[in-house]
């Protein structure tokens, strides 16, 4: 489960970053008609726009770290980890509906949060659940789930952009998001269960 839903929070994570290649999304970013000729002006502040998306993002995945373990502590690993795959699931359908850089940084900040989730929850799964001796096996597992999803997103998401467009990356990812939820939902219980 744990291998399973990092591969899918980095799916989710990565999509932008294959999505970002696509002339429409950068029109889009840029609030510009579809229509209209990409400049190298256009190109320069689509690249400021999109690091100043990726830094909303990161700021709070980074900042989730702080206060998403202590959630998880307190309302346990079942709860606190499908909060967090609903946020980011969230975050995935509403990046399909954005029409702007500034959208876009609002629907990536809640993203941060909601994967930031991913790794504490994790880690208290994997103590919880794994003897000493065998939680360096299973956290290899773990993180190879991580690696599984940037191939995932190489693979599916071009295509995906290619035949569908844009948008359809983004719903496909929060598809596999709610599923991850609903599997994680069902399927993991906490030890004294």
């Amino acid at each position: 489960l744990l291998f399973l839903a990092t591969t899918i929070n980095y799916v989710d994570r990565q999509v932008l970053s294959f999505v970002m290649t696509d002339d429409f999304f950068k029109r889009t970013i840029l609030g510009l008609s579809s229509n209209t000729l990409l400049t190298d002006e256009h190109l320069q502040q689509f690249r400021i726009q999109m690091g100043w998306i990726d830094a909303a993002f990161k700021a709070t995945y980074a900042l989730g770290f702080l206060v998403v373990g202590w959630v998880i502590d307190q309302i346990g690993t079942k709860r606190g980890f499908s909060i967090g795959m609903l946020i980011w699931s969230i975050a995935s359908v509403l990046s399909a509906f954005c029409a702007s850089a500034g959208q876009f940084k609002w629907v990536r900040a809640l993203l941060g949060l909601g994967e930031s989730s991913n790794f504490p929850a994790a880690m208290k799964a994997i103590s919880n659940w794994f003897p000493r001796a065998e939680r360096s096996t299973a956290t290899g597992i773990l993180n190879a789930g991580s690696n599984m999803g940037i191939i995932v997103t190489a693979v599916l998401i071009p295509f995906l952009v290619v035949q569908y467009g844009w948008r359809a990356s983004f719903f496909i990812s929060a598809l596999l998001g709610i599923l991850m939820l609903l599997i994680w939902y069902f399927r993991y219980s906490e030890p004294e269960e």
